[in-house]
């Protein structure tokens, strides 16, 4: 991977190992959208805190749940 161009929406600047890990860790080349489901117990859109806290705890009670960060 080039240390110009990690991904279209990060800017470029010095990269150093560490950054280019991360980037790779955190927004994979190779991702692809999972396949929806026909029926949710609960959408949450935003992955704030109050959005993942909202998104945890109902699956841990057994919910189907998508959360939508970004569209």
């Amino acid at each position: 991977m080039s240390t110009n161009v990690l991904n279209e929406h990060i800017a470029e600047f010095p990269v150093g190992e560490h950054d280019e890990k991360l980037v790779e860790n955190t927004h994979p080349l190779d991702w692809k959208n999972p396949i929806p489901s026909e029926c949710y117990d609960l959408v949450v859109i935003g992955a704030g805190s109050g959005g993942l806290t909202a998104a945890s705890m109902m699956a841990q009670l057994g919910a189907k749940v998508a959360l939508i960060e970004r569209t």
